[in-house]
Parts: structure tokens; sequence; C-alpha cells
């Protein structure tokens, strides 16, 4: 049974399929039970959430800043609805929401302040890790030594506190076939600790071959990861059964597209071998024993990448691929194989660091490993595009930029007098939730700054310097919290045709 709800103007459906028994329609199309009208808002209620937090989970992925967002799509939607509900065009109303974030946008880049100096970005790691400085400094070192561009691994320790370690790693643009294959749901990655290598050149259908590998990770009560250059039909189908039902701790991906070479090259990192040795189609499962079986410490699988830590292949020979490597770089003549080249060595020489999170407790690690992921990002973020006044303040001061916006029409208007107010919102936030009116300070700030970054301090109780107290934010996050604010708002306002399919 298909159920339309339609309110104000109707722009794009949302459509939301729902198992359970529904009351019945008359011929007349009005729904004859009234628990069925109450379950179908309560749905309507429920998309509604998920809409926005699938918005906020993707804003927390990228940066943070998940608070500053929901304050700010909060407003936008309930001012755009006061207009709505007088007549004007929700389309229109995006439109001036759109003109006006991208003035805000290019407003907050122009009053971002770059991190120039140590002291700086340690200051930025340690606020961002919630003001613990063991772990800040920790992050603080990790971006001197590997860099923005760096990857980070954090894994779970048999310790108390937090410790740092920098590893040599594998690297390739290779995901997981199968999302079947995931063990950490709250961020879609592959994890495994002390895994066994299954690596092949040619495709996988038959099950033979990785039923003998599984035996073989299971007497050594190891994981195992495939790499292949496919694996389909009855082989995919196996590993997918016995991830499921059996909870087996296996997991695989698509050879990296490096040629012959690729596979040899993670071979030799892992201490492993390419299978099957002769011009077989596939490997026979007499030819595979746990010696031909590489080795890694660590294993992250990613929606893009593949990370493996701690090979246990030979470092002399390692070492001397990349400088063989090196010199083939420099003596090709070709483009195309001076880019295979160069890939493959990222792939061999890859750094990164890895954080071992000890804790009292299980819930305690989860606490700390979600903790250091969100503040490197911010960290990083702050690094990338500078830093902005805290507390509300940089965006309090984009709200004079937009009186001199010039729109289209009138409905397009009110999207930027929408954007304009909801602007004041976090700074009103952040004073209320301290007990104090939150009109009366943000008036304060936004018509009595002695300078640009001149803001309100909870914590002290005083008006006065952002920068100077230390309160600053990355601009990327506050750009990020805006922009997806925004999107959150266009699409509820616009998005007034619900279909619900009851079963």
């Amino acid at each position: 049974m298909h159920t339309f709800l339609t309110f104000l103007n109707c722009q794009m459906p949302i459509i939301k399929r729902c198992f359970s028994n529904g009351g019945a329609l008359s011929r007349h199309g009005f729904i004859e039970e009234k628990s069925v009208a109450n379950s179908l808002l309560k749905k309507l209620a429920q998309i509604s959430t998920q809409v926005v937090q699938d918005i906020v989970d993707d804003s927390d992925q990228e940066v943070g800043g998940i608070t500053t967002t929901t304050i700010l799509a909060r407003a936008l939607v309930n001012e755009s609805n006061q207009f709505i509900s007088k007549g004007a065009d929700p389309k229109e109303i995006r439109v001036g929401i759109m003109a006006a974030v991208e003035m805000v946008i290019k407003q907050l880049n122009a009053m971002a302040r770059p991190i120039n100096r140590p002291e700086q970005l340690l200051r930025v790691a340690i606020t961002s890790a919630q003001g613990d400085r063991a772990i800040g400094g920790l992050i603080y070192q990790t971006i001197n030594t590997i860099g923005l561009d760096g990857q980070i691994c954090i894994r779970n320790a048999n310790t108390i506190d937090v410790e740092l370690r920098f590893c040599d790693a594998i690297k390739f643009r290779q995901s997981y076939i199968s999302p079947s294959f995931i063990n950490t749901p709250s961020r879609s990655l592959v994890e495994f600790d002390s895994a066994l290598l299954f690596i092949c050149r040619n495709t996988l259908t038959r099950a033979e071959s990785i039923v003998r590998a599984m035996e073989l990770a299971e007497l050594k009560r190891m994981p195992l990861l495939i790499i292949a250059k496919d694996i389909v039909d009855e082989a995919l189908n196996h590993l997918i059964l016995q991830r499921i039902n059996a909870n087996a701790k296996v997991a695989a991906v698509k050879a990296p597209c490096l040629g012959r070479w690729g596979l040899t090259d993670i071979a030799m990192a892992s201490g492993g071998a390419v299978f099957p040795k002769n011009n077989e189609p596939e490997p026979e499962p007499a030819t595979i024993n746990i010696y031909n079986l590489g080795q890694v410490g660590y294993v992250t699988i990613t929606k893009e990448d593949t990370l493996l830590i701690q090979g246990y292949g030979d470092e002399k020979a390692i070492v001397d691929r990349i400088d063989a490597i090196e010199k083939e770089i420099r003596w090709s003549s070709s483009q195309s194989q001076k880019k295979i080249l160069e890939e493959r060595m990222a792939l061999l020489d890859t750094r990164v660091a890895v954080f071992l999170v000890g804790g009292s407790s299980e819930g305690d690690k989860e606490k700390k490993k979600a903790l250091i992921a969100n503040a490197v990002r911010i960290t990083n973020a702050a690094v990338e595009g500078g830093l902005v006044p805290g507390g509300g303040t940089a965006l309090i001061r984009c709200m004079e930029h937009l009186e001199s916006l010039i729109v289209e029409n009138k409905d397009q208007s009110l999207g930027v007098d929408t954007v304009r107010r909801a602007l004041r919102m976090p700074c009103w936030t952040i004073a209320q939730n301290a007990g104090l009116d939150g009109d009366e300070v943000v008036y304060i700030v936004e018509t009595a700054p002695m300078y640009e970054d001149f803001g309100y301090d909870v914590v002290s109780g005083k008006y006065g310097s952002m920068s100077m107290k230390g309160i600053m934010d990355p601009t990327k996050v506050v750009c990020t919290a805006i922009t997806n604010a925004a999107g959150m708002a266009s699409l509820l306002i616009t998005d007034h045709e619900y279909m619900i399919s009851n079963k």
C-alpha cells in the first residue's frame, strides 16, 4: 500500500518503505484507522530525523563540527518554514540561502589566520583533543613527522595509556569487494591485527583454494586477507557466507592496478608468495602452505584504500627494490611507465602513525579512539585552512557582509535574511547553555566590537579578543558546518511530498 502525504508546496518526493501491517484505504482515499494516520506521522518524523542524521554523520566524518551544523540547520529550517507558511516559494528561499552561504564562506576564508608557529599547532592539537595534553602532544608529533597527508591508524592495546609508533606500510587504492567484510561498522572499516595474506594474480572463481587458505589461517588463529585480480561466483559466495554465518575473520580486495609487479611487491614486503606459481588459471589447494602466505601486523581497509602495516618481508630486499624503482624512474622515457613506477614507489614507501590505545575498559578505549580520530581531523583542518575567532564570533562578523548581497527577487532575499539570523545562533546557544541571556551576549558581540575577533569567553565570563584567549576554530570546520547546514535545510524545506510503502 502506498500512501502520499503532501505538505505545503510539493517539490521532490522522499520515499520510505515500511515493512509493517497498516490500515486500508477507503474508495475515497481516506485512511480508515486513526492509528495508521498516527503511525504515518511518526514515520515522517523518522524520515526527517534520518535525513538530518545522515548529513551530520557525513560532517563528522569529514572534519567534525556536528554541533554547529545542527544548530545552524535548525535555525535555517525554522526561519524558512515561517516564510513558507506565509506563501514564500521554498525553491527561491533555497537559492537565497545558497547565495548567502557562498558569501559567508568567502568572508570566513578572508578572515582566516594561518598557523605559522609550532606552539600554535600544539595548542590547536590539545584543544581538538578536548584539552587532553597527552593526546594533543601525540597528534602534534604525528603531523610534524608524517605531515598532513600521512596515514594514521588507531588500534587497541593492552595498556592504560596511549602510545604512538611510526611504522612502514603498504598502501594501494582498492577497497573491500563486499561490504559484508566490514567489522567496524561505525567507521565502515575492515580492521585486523596480525593477519595473513593470500595473494593471487588471477581471478578466483572456485572455493577450493580459498577454503585451504582459510584452514591455514584458522590453524594459526589469525585473520585472512585475500588479494586477487578479482573474486567472483562460488569463491565470493563462500567468503560472504563464511563471514555472515560463521563470523569468519576474512576479507577480500582486488589487486592494485600496477601490472604484474604490483602483487610481486606486496608479496615481497609481506614475506609471502604470489599464486599460482605456474600458468594454472587458479591455484591448486595442495600448493598452498603456511610459508607461502604473507603476514602483516595490521590491516585497515576503508571505502577507498587498503593499508597493510608492518609487513614481515625482508627489510633489505624492500630497500633494494625501492632503490631499483628509483633508478627506473630516472631512466624511463615513458610517462605512463613513470606513473606506474611512482605508484609502486608509493605502495612500498609509506610511513604510518599507529596510535595504540589503552584504557581501563573496552568502553574507555572506544571513547579514546573516537577522540583521537576526531582530533586528528580537526587539527588537519586547522593547518590546511587556518583559524577564525571561535565562540560563534566569526559567523557574527559575516552578518554585515550579507547586507550588500544582491539577489533577484523578494523570496531570495528572505533566504539571505534566514542565513543572517541563523549566524547568531551558535553564539546565542553557547551563552544560553552557560546560564546567560543569549540575546544580550549576541547583541554586545554584534554591535560593540572593539576589534574583529571581539567575543565572549564563557569560561572567564569576560568579553575580549578571542585570539588572545586562545578561543579559535578551524576555518574548514566552520565552513563545512555552514555548508552542510544549508544543504540539510534546503532538503527539508523543499521536500514536502512523502511516499510511505506499507507491506
